[in-house]
């Protein structure tokens, strides 16, 4: 065997193995939950710190969250397809104390 024959596991190039559009599974689905009112206010999707950012939330959001929240999740280690479908699933739980924006889904 030669060197470059231990990189070749079979006929897949090395740039489809690393190609960033494969599957991963780095996505959560989070609720925020308000501190004095005890009701979740927000359903969100997630990736890094989403769930614990102020920044770029929504004059409703930063209203409702005034007071403190809490972080919960729903559900971690997804797809982003996976997590949008989750969440959209969330926020009809939650219908009448969420103040999230509805969103189109995307055709993939």
């Amino acid at each position: 065997m030669s060197f470059w024959d231990m990189f070749v596991e079979d006929e897949t190039s090395m740039a489809d193995r690393f190609n960033p559009k494969e599957r991963k599974f780095d996505f959560y689905v989070y609720t925020h939950t308000s501190k004095e009112t005890g009701n979740v206010f927000y359903v969100g999707k997630g990736l890094g710190n989403r769930a614990y950012t102020r920044k770029s939330r929504s004059d409703a959001w930063n209203l409702a969250a005034k007071a403190g929240f809490y972080v919960d999740f729903v559900r971690r280690d997804m797809s982003e397809d996976e997590a949008l479908k989750l969440e959209e699933e969330e926020i009809k739980k939650h219908e009448g104390t969420c103040v999230n924006i509805r969103r189109k889904r995307r055709k993939r």
